[in-house]
């Protein structure tokens, strides 16, 4: 038997969660560690339908005028 597992991930954007559209058989596969955004399939089907879940992620430049001192 062959299992397959996927992991989603973004570049763009942080992906939060993802879970295949009506399951998978993660629950089958007991060797092998299933994290955050993975998904296994014994047979893997032609078409996956993906729940995803994520947050918009951008750079924006902040400027500071920061001062601090130390005593001893």
């Amino acid at each position: 038997m062959t299992y397959s597992k996927f992991t989603v991930s973004g570049i763009e954007n942080a992906i939060v969660s993802a879970s295949p559209v009506g399951g998978d058989d993660s629950a089958e596969v007991d060797f092998w560690s299933v994290g955050d955004n993975q998904f296994v399939f014994i047979e893997v089907p032609e078409v996956v339908t993906l729940e995803i879940e994520y947050t918009s992620v951008r750079k924006v430049p902040v400027e500071l005028d920061l001062t601090f001192s130390v005593g001893l």
